[in-house]
């Protein structure tokens, strides 16, 4: 049985994090350009358009492509509109499965997680994220699988992201504020996400599932990975409920990032049946050590 995957979006973060997991007979590029960077490619255009015939033979497509940012209309076009157009043409070419690649973004500002948080996103990308998956899922039937997997935040050595400028800020100041009880996010880097979606493509059920790193972050230990790899960490003073409360009433934003937990509840995160050993710390703990030695040449 042919068992190919196309990945869309295969020159981004995520989908290259795909393409170097799998296995090359089976993994196949879709790109915008085919400029031969993979040994197989599918062109697939802005509109979610792919040449007549081209997906003939795939067992699933995982969606990768879409953008984090722009307008609201360049976001429908790009989050939902392009996966919308893909799948239509996947499910008439006889295309098993298609994986959307969702995001946390689409419960808003939830502390915790679970089968009973609502759907509320608070931006122009979470509502794009959301609009995709209620679209997606309208097409599935027994013989096309739709399944929607939610992303949290994502970074890697190769794409520290935020983790890098958090890492640089926390080795510059003396002191971070924090809360007296530990901030905990849900987290996970691009391998494990890629893993995860590559396993979601052969076992997910149809539907919409979320995904995280087990091991969950907190401040206290990017502190403590830091000391051991030598490098100067701020030290973490626990501020009064009302100044935080002060914090994030006139400037939310830095308040969340500061003050506010997110986490996945365990019984809810399907990534429990697939744990990995490269969890969070073991990559954070290369960004500090990339930090350390600073630019090589």
């Amino acid at each position: 049985m042919n068992n190919r995957i196309v990945v869309n979006g295969a020159n981004g973060w995520l989908g290259s994090s795909l393409m170097r997991m799998g296995d090359e007979s089976v993994l196949v590029a879709g790109v915008r350009q085919d400029k031969a960077r993979f040994p197989e490619t599918i062109i697939i255009d802005s509109d979610g358009n792919s040449a007549n015939g081209a997906l003939e033979g795939v067992e699933a497509i995982v969606n990768c492509a879409g953008r984090v940012a722009g307008s609201a209309v360049e976001l429908e076009s790009a989050n939902v509109a392009h996966a919308v157009q893909l799948a239509r043409q996947a499910r008439i070419c006889g295309v098993k499965r298609f994986i959307q690649v969702s995001s946390f973004s689409v419960y808003g500002m939830a502390e915790r997680i679970d089968s009973d948080t609502p759907l509320v996103p608070i931006n122009a990308y979470g509502v794009s994220k959301l609009s995709a998956e209620r679209a997606l899922l309208l097409l599935s039937t027994p013989d096309f699988e739709v399944v929607c997997v939610r992303l949290p935040f994502m970074f890697s050595r190769r794409n520290p992201a935020l983790m890098g400028d958090l890492i640089k800020a926390m080795s510059q100041f003396p002191f971070w504020p924090t809360m007296s009880v530990p901030v905990r996010r849900s987290m996970l880097t691009y391998e494990y996400a890629a893993t995860l979606l590559l396993l979601a493509a052969r076992y997910a059920k149809q539907g919409s599932i979320s995904v995280a790193d087990p091991k969950l972050f907190t401040f206290e230990m990017l502190v403590s990975i830091m000391k051991r790899e030598g490098c100067f960490a701020a030290r973490l003073i626990p501020l009064p409920y009302w100044i935080t409360e002060q914090i994030r009433r006139f400037a939310p934003s830095v308040g969340r990032r500061l003050f506010q937990s997110s986490t996945l509840s365990p019984c809810h995160n399907w990534a429990m049946k697939y744990q990995s050993s490269q969890n969070i710390d073991a990559e954070i703990k290369a960004i500090v050590e990339q930090f350390v030695q600073g630019p090589t040449t």
